[in-house]
């Protein structure tokens, strides 16, 4: 966990001031909500994962500011190691174009094609790992069948999750390591409180675009699709750990 909060510094150091990244890797490694994957033996899985993941963001984002293929290529075996970690780390492609995104917040031609085509070597790890897990598993996802309906069905319960996730966040008070989440109606009042947190997020993408403001644009892209996996987890009728936060 010291070695992660490490790693968020520097991370956040592409994104803000030192004073600001150092503030933010502290708060990373005091915030209440992180005990269930610090203190008890089965998060082991997150820190890897995170440790790992955050590693290669790292080198990754380097590789795009030297354009140097050999940091590249190394971040590549770190993604890899993050997904045997932890199978949530599935959104790694995603978290880059998020973070590549982020960090330059440009939008010529030039720059766009040379970002998307950057993510090749990502998709093709995670590819790797679907082969990996088919060849030694036998199944690339087990217990959960996409569908279209399915899908919409279980993406319901996962945004009650976004104001839970976002209070505990703020005001970590009366933790749980477990929270039973299921769907009730579409006037849920969580539910239409995540809408709305959602139409906030893109207000606050779109007004990060225009002013510049790369730091507001990361974090909001991040917590937006790190909630992507709760939609697999909520399938399973697993309920909400504070560990997924």
């Amino acid at each position: 966990h010291v070695a992660n909060s490490i790693l968020v510094y520097s991370l956040m150091r592409v994104y803000v001031s030192p004073t600001t990244a150092l503030m933010a890797s502290i708060l990373f490694a005091v915030h209440p909500i992180h005990t269930e994957s610090v203190t008890y033996i089965s998060g082991r899985g997150d820190l890897l994962m995170a440790f790992f993941l955050l590693s290669g963001v790292i080198v990754f984002l380097k590789s795009g500011r030297r354009r140097s293929w050999p940091l590249y290529i190394a971040s590549l075996p770190l993604f890899f190691l993050a997904l045997l970690a932890k199978e949530t780390a599935v959104i790694v492609p995603l978290l880059l174009i998020a973070a590549d995104v982020s960090a330059y917040l440009s939008f010529r031609w030039t720059d766009l094609v040379r970002l998307c085509s950057r993510q090749i070597g990502p998709f093709m790890v995670v590819g790797a790992y679907c082969l990996w897990r088919e060849i030694f598993v036998g199944t690339i996802v087990s217990g959960y069948t996409l569908t279209a309906a399915g899908f919409v069905h279980d993406l319901l319960p996962t945004l009650r999750a976004i104001p839970l996730y976002f209070s505990l966040l703020l005001f970590p008070v009366n933790l749980h390591f477990i929270h039973p989440l299921s769907f009730y109606s579409l006037l849920d009042v969580q539910l239409i409180l995540s809408i709305l947190l959602l139409l906030g997020a893109g207000w606050g993408l779109r007004y990060a675009a225009r002013s510049g403001n790369r730091a507001l644009s990361f974090a909001l892209l991040w917590f937006v699709i790190g909630l992507l996996p709760l939609v697999y987890f909520i399938a399973l009728n697993v309920p909400l750990l504070e560990g997924w936060t």
